[in-house]
């Protein structure tokens, strides 16, 4: 490739190729042209004035360069460009540099420095060595494009708690490598856990670590300011394996290294007591045999209060095949629901939880899989592949598309059986989600058995003047700090129902009580709704089933927890202001099997809310979709049915 050499000095940008020459060499922006100044047939230049003259004062701005007959930029795929020393000159009191573009062309900038984005090629760890049990040490090879970077910082990221810490890394050595490109090779020595503890503050060891650390890069070079852009680290086959630190003197800390579906370095997080570590590596290389059919129940970590719990409470009651466990968090809220049942349930992370986890072969689940491991290391997960998955649910499959969370294709060992309520539901898994007709049950979930306990029109009635208010979530704003989650169309929308003063009468004539409760993943924002005449309700304060049978209407906008209501025979009202999902299923309109009418407008729905006060019923259009479309039974044999199930298992 011909080489062309780049050189600022005394106030001209000078280019020279080495055999070619450059014809109709300009410069060009919206302002107009300028040509180059020729030395020789392979000699150009262009006073810093001359550049300037096309800038806007004060304001950011470019000017491209472009040459031949056709136009065509001066890119890193034609030329070797050579920066014999700093691009940049001054002019007007402004520095004006000639950079490598994103598009990896030359330009002109001026009123902001080149993005390091533009010259990072790739970065990646290419040497990895643990000192002492807490020191790691890595060796980083960065490629750039033109000019060798003698700077970088290296940035650990906590993904959830969006806490980062940066290092001084030291410099090696730079070395051009090919055209257009430099290798840069930098040390670095990380107090891995010293800075776990910088960056992680929502720390509690009795739950499920969902911690994700992501690694950046930032650089700069001495050729040539740059912008602070991070770039990913990239994965390499370096870090095919976990690593075990001593987090302190009484702890150690998993760092599982995984590859992102960008090809990026992150890794996961896990931490054990250095008794219950020791205890867990021995249980990894252990024969183990399980002559008892254990079953591990999980739903959220901290969680015992849906299908999780009713199944277990049937296990333990209902039969003796199978030994039900069922796992939580010791700082749960829920520990009270499961007082009768001591004796099965172990806590996270204790030694009994290891025990029971490398012992089983069933699992039983409401969510991911992994929630059943103490930590999820390679034997953790490789456990976890081999164990029998009966997915209970936590819903109803409504509008929501959830292939990238269930589907078969996406996660091929998550699900042996998944269970549904109803043939809508199960061929949507089938054709949507991907899973053979063998490996769907319909059954109901196991909560449907105590939701429709003691649910006659008259326990209805009682309850008519209840109106519970659950919407969903949006993905993604559950990240967003509070300020930037009050600009959301979301709580613009929430937080003015629960603030209208029609509906404030209609509480206070007709004695009407309204309660807002917000899905798990906007719990945190509680803090934000207020209302002088709706209560919002914690979900430490209740369960969603007592919730769903001591209100009389609901109002929700994309929930399947409005399919658990309707199957009560009790009015379901739609408020989907938003009117769909990103992630909202394509294959089937919501009108064809929501339970109830669908709402835009706040006035059109509290019109609604005050007609079903009025006449309290379910519409029968809306009754008849329920057996066909939600709930094939209307029994209280759910779990019975799912426990046939798991026993033809076997």
């Amino acid at each position: 490739m011909e080489k062309l050499y780049v050189k600022a000095e005394n106030g001209r940008f000078v280019l020279r190729t080495e055999n070619s020459e450059l014809t109709n060499l300009v410069l060009k922006n919206k302002k107009g042209v300028t040509t180059f100044n020729k030395i020789d047939s392979r000699t150009w230049y262009v006073e810093v004035n001359d550049v300037a003259n096309l800038m806007t004062i004060k304001q950011e701005d470019r000017v491209n360069i472009y040459y031949g007959d056709n136009s065509k930029e001066i890119s890193i795929d034609d030329y070797d460009i050579q920066f014999v020393n700093s691009p940049q000159l001054l002019a007007d009191d402004t520095l004006i540099y000639l950079y490598i573009t994103l598009d990896k062309t030359l330009r002109f900038i001026w009123n902001q420095i080149p993005s390091a984005k533009s010259y990072v090629k790739k970065c990646k760890i290419t040497n990895s060595d643990i000192k002492k049990n807490h020191l790691v040490s890595f060796k980083v090879d960065v490629e750039s494009y033109g000019i060798p970077i003698n700077t970088m910082d290296f940035i650990i990221s906590n993904r959830k708690e969006k806490l980062q810490f940066d290092l001084k890394s030291k410099w090696l050595e730079s070395i051009r490598v090919e055209p257009n490109v430099f290798l840069n090779v930098f040390e670095i020595t990380i107090d891995f856990p010293q800075v776990l503890k910088t960056i992680i503050t929502r720390f509690d060891y009795d739950d499920y670590d969902t911690t994700v650390i992501d690694f950046f890069i930032t650089t700069s070079s001495e050729m040539l300011p740059l912008t602070k852009f991070k770039s990913r680290i990239i994965y390499t086959e370096l870090f095919n394996d976990e690593t075990w630190l001593d987090y302190s003197d009484s702890m150690k800390v998993l760092v599982r290294w995984y590859e992102t579906g960008l090809g990026n370095l992150s890794c996961r997080i896990g931490f054990l007591k250095k008794d219950i570590y020791s205890y867990f590596k021995e249980m990894e290389i252990s024969e183990i045999t399980d002559s008892e059919n254990i079953i591990l129940i999980t739903e959220y970590p901290y969680k015992a209060q849906e299908n999780g719990l009713a199944f277990f409470k049937y296990l333990m009651e209902e039969q003796n095949t199978f030994k039900p466990i069922y796992i939580i968090s010791r700082a749960s809220n829920d520990l009270h629901l499961l007082k009768k049942y001591l004796s099965n349930v172990v806590f996270y992370k204790s030694k009994e939880h290891i025990d029971y986890f490398f012992k089983a072969n069933f699992l039983a689940h409401t969510h991911t899989p992994n929630y059943a491991a103490p930590v999820l290391s390679a034997s953790a997960e490789q456990k976890i592949k081999g164990l029998y998955k009966l997915f209970l649910q936590h819903g109803i499959i409504g509008v929501r598309n959830l292939e990238y969370m269930y589907g078969r294709k996406t996660h091929p060992n998550l699900i042996n059986k998944f269970i549904v309520s109803s043939e809508r539901e199960k061929s949507i898994v089938r054709d949507e989600l991907y899973y053979p007709e063998e490996d769907i049950a319909v059954t109901g979930l196991a909560r449907f058995d105590s939701l429709l306990k003691d649910n006659g029109f008259f326990e209805s009635y009682k309850v008519r003047k209840k109106v519970l208010i659950m919407p969903s979530w949006r993905m993604g704003q559950e990240k967003l700090s509070d300020e930037d989650f009050t600009e959301t169309m979301f709580y613009k929308v929430f937080h003015s129902l629960i603030n209208n003063p029609r509906l404030e009468k209609l509480v206070m004539d007709k004695g009407i009580t309204i309660d807002l409760y917000l899905h798990n993943n906007f719990q945190k924002y509680n803090h934000l709704f207020t209302s002088d005449f709706v209560n919002i309700i914690k979900a430490s304060d209740t369960t969603v089933q007592t919730l769903l049978k001591e209100h009389g209407i609901l109002i929700t906008d994309f929930s399947s927890v409005g399919l658990d209501f309707a199957i009560q025979r009790r009015p379901v009202l739609y408020y989907q202001f938003d009117v769909e999902l990103k992630e909202q299923r394509a294959e089937e309109s919501s009108k064809n099997f929501l339970p109830g009418k669908i709402f835009q407008i706040e006035e059109d729905l509290i019109n609604e809310i005050e007609q079903k006060i009025k006449r309290y019923k379910m519409d029968k259009e809306f009754k008849k979709l329920i057996p066909e479309k939600i709930y094939k039974y209307n029994d209280r044999n759910a779990c019975k049915r799912i426990y046939e199930v798991l026993k033809n298992s076997i």
